[in-house]
């Protein structure tokens, strides 16, 4: 159970609950969308004098649900009106989603401040036979990231949080780690080294020529420009798509340049 499920079940305010997690049992939550630790989730339970297993409880919640399902079907369309890049993003999503497109993140965006409220929205518009791949040199760059004494601080611990998080995901088949150690490639010394925007665009470009649709997630001017040229490609017949976006604020999908355009969509506006 994570602290926006904690939230919904206890009625507290997720800023009530990690307060007392800190001031009580000494915890630090870094985000919400981590499953707590089971044993700090009985103990604070036990504070807070609810089973974890009550049915009158479950069945309380579930109808404080039902009486804000109105008051929250209010609050989306105003904000499809106040927000239509939020409103295009899930449509972008689920016509991807249903059009059975690969979808792939750098690690600029997985460490971009609005990752979270993108993939909040991935999560409630993709399909769950979808993943979010990782590219393996991906997840090496954050392990480097990690491990750099030279960082900043907080960098360092965006870093450990996003790595954590992909775990969790993985082992929910909501991520995907596509890659191994040889997906290492040699610089001008000889040396088998992490290049994540090499790898990327090697991949996309193989999936493209086994007519695979994919969308690329990342917020590198020159690897967008290079992914989205090869829908272009002179030397290659496939008829699969490469779209290429980028996180914005509230985790909006937008596009990244003008220079290169996304091929256009039959739910893109004239």
């Amino acid at each position: 159970m994570n602290l926006i499920e904690l939230s919904q079940r206890t009625n507290r305010s997720m800023d009530d609950l990690k307060e007392i997690l800190m001031i009580q049992f000494n915890r630090i939550i870094l985000s919400e969308y981590i499953d707590l630790d089971e044993e700090i989730l009985q103990k604070l339970m036990g504070y807070l004098n609810i089973s974890q297993t009550d049915p009158a409880g479950s069945q309380e919640i579930s109808d404080d649900f039902m009486e804000t399902t109105d008051e929250e079907q209010c609050f989306k369309e105003l904000s499809d009106i106040l927000h239509p890049e939020m409103k295009y993003t899930r449509e972008l999503l689920e016509y991807c989603s249903e059009h059975n497109y690969l979808f792939f993140i750098d690690t600029c965006s997985l460490l971009n401040q609005h990752f979270f409220d993108f993939f909040t929205v991935f999560d409630a518009a993709v399909s769950w036979e979808s993943s979010l791949y990782i590219p393996y040199v991906v997840l090496e760059e954050l392990k480097k990231i990690c491990m750099d004494k030279k960082k900043e601080e907080e960098v360092v611990k965006k870093a450990r949080h996003i790595f954590d998080f992909i775990l969790q995901k993985c082992k929910q088949n909501r991520m995907k780690i596509i890659g191994d150690d040889e997906d290492r490639r040699t610089n001008a010394r000889g040396e088998r080294v992490v290049h994540a925007d090499r790898v990327m665009l090697e991949k996309l470009i193989y999936f493209r020529n086994d007519s695979q649709n994919c969308m690329l997630i990342t917020q590198d001017y020159g690897l967008t420009v290079d992914a989205l040229q090869q829908n272009e490609s002179h030397s290659s017949k496939s008829s699969a798509l490469l779209l290429v976006k980028k996180i914005g604020k509230g985790g909006a999908l937008l596009d990244n340049t003008d220079d290169v355009k996304n091929p256009k969509l039959p739910i893109d506006h004239a």
